[in-house]
């Protein structure tokens, strides 16, 4: 069996994907494990796997004669034309069993869409009899039919329909970290579409593997910088991913602002409601600050961060007049609708010190901030002075 260029560019690019996929597989799982969405990732992986080696076997014994070979080739050829459509099927269910929890749901699109793209599969996978997507000559050499582009764009539809989905439920979810995850699994798509295309248009390449290959990676290697960089409790922007933006800031301003906030009398929530209520309502706060953010988004552009504990802050180096006060403003308004619409047993209340100034380098922008956290423990102490129960309950 003597192997020429291709066969060695099809090996090569084949065995580089399934390594890849191997680390994830062992890496990403183990982390996953008990998920409900981990029995589709495991399988999609293995799917893409075998949708790797089934192209290798094909490159492989293309052209050869020895006894059994055809019968490989029918099987390579027809496995790797079909195959997409599992793996997209897969990766929906992957996506509603991961995002459940954000809202994301099926619909009767969904059902429709793989009903097409499992009779695209069922159709393909008769090709050995039929033809129907490519054929095979008396040297055992490879030809495309009609056929073959049936699965690939149904599967893409789908796959388009679902990214679609999900970018309009992250302009929905109210978690930060919801958000991430929906924009993250959305990019999925672009280089299993785009390589795809290549291989469809461009004649003799092998590209559609990798762009599945690479929309994995994408997703495990997004998943770990946001382990990294989050806090796992909110997740907002942790104290470590805080101290690299803040320098990034620092060098390109002319002026910042800087907001501390800090939760009223936190200890006693967990000395009378326990440690787990503590953390339900370190949350609820995070999601106050984040939707303040929000809405002062026209305001300048804030980057919010959980500084420790009970503590956060938010900064911003492009900020309009007056956007200090309207930060603090939003910020109490919406703790207000917290507690006015979540059923705890006590308010949550807030410290909320802001400070702004000319800055020219790092030593001006810390000392804005101590002027920040001065003015918040200010606050804190004329409270602590006028009330001596703690936490407030309703």
């Amino acid at each position: 069996m003597d192997l020429d260029f291709y066969d060695l560019y099809y090996i090569q690019t084949n065995v580089m994907c399934i390594l890849l996929l191997a680390f994830v597989l062992v890496a990403y799982v183990r982390e996953m494990r008990g998920a409900a969405e981990a029995v589709y990732y495991r399988a999609e992986i293995v799917g893409i796997m075998i949708y790797c080696l089934s192209d290798m076997a094909a490159a492989i014994c293309k052209g050869e004669n020895f006894p059994g070979v055809r019968h490989i080739l029918w099987l390579a050829n027809t496995v790797y034309i079909a195959f997409p459509a599992l793996l997209v099927v897969l990766w929906g269910h992957y996506i509603i069993a991961h995002m459940k929890k954000y809202g994301f749901c099926k619909s009767s699109f969904d059902r429709i869409f793989r009903v097409l793209v499992m009779i695209g599969f069922v159709v393909t996978m008769t090709s050995p009899v039929t033809h129907f997507a490519f054929y095979l000559d008396e040297s055992n050499m490879y030809h495309r039919n009609f056929g073959v582009f049936l699965v690939p764009v149904l599967s893409y539809v789908y796959m388009i329909y679902d990214t679609v989905k999900l970018v309009v439920l992250s302009r929905k979810i109210e978690s930060l970290e919801g958000r991430r995850e929906a924009i993250t699994l959305s990019v999925f798509v672009i280089p299993c579409i785009l390589l795809s295309l290549l291989q469809m248009f461009v004649y003799g390449c092998t590209t559609a593997q990798v762009g599945f290959t690479l929309g994995f990676m994408i997703v495990y290697l997004v998943g770990q910088q946001n382990k990294i960089s989050k806090d796992a409790l909110t997740g907002l922007n942790n104290r470590r991913e805080f101290e690299h933006q803040f320098d990034n800031m620092v060098k390109g301003a002319e002026k910042i602002l800087i907001c501390m906030i800090d939760v009223d009398y936190f200890k006693s929530i967990n000395d009378t409601f326990g440690h787990v209520e503590g953390d339900s309502a370190i949350k609820s706060i995070a999601l106050v600050l984040s939707k303040a953010c929000a809405k002062c988004k026209g305001e300048g552009d804030f980057f919010l961060s959980r500084y420790g504990g009970d503590e956060f802050v938010i900064v911003s180096k492009d900020f309009s007049d007056g956007a200090d006060q309207m930060l603090s403003d939003a910020v109490l308004t919406e703790l207000n609708t917290c507690n006015l619409t979540n059923e705890k047993s006590y308010l949550l209340q807030l410290s909320i010190g802001t400070a702004y100034g000319a800055v020219s380098g790092r030593k001006d922008a810390v000392e804005i901030m101590k002027k920040a956290d001065k003015e918040m423990y200010r606050q804190k102490k004329a409270k602590h002075s006028k009330r001596v129960s703690g936490v407030q309950i309703r």
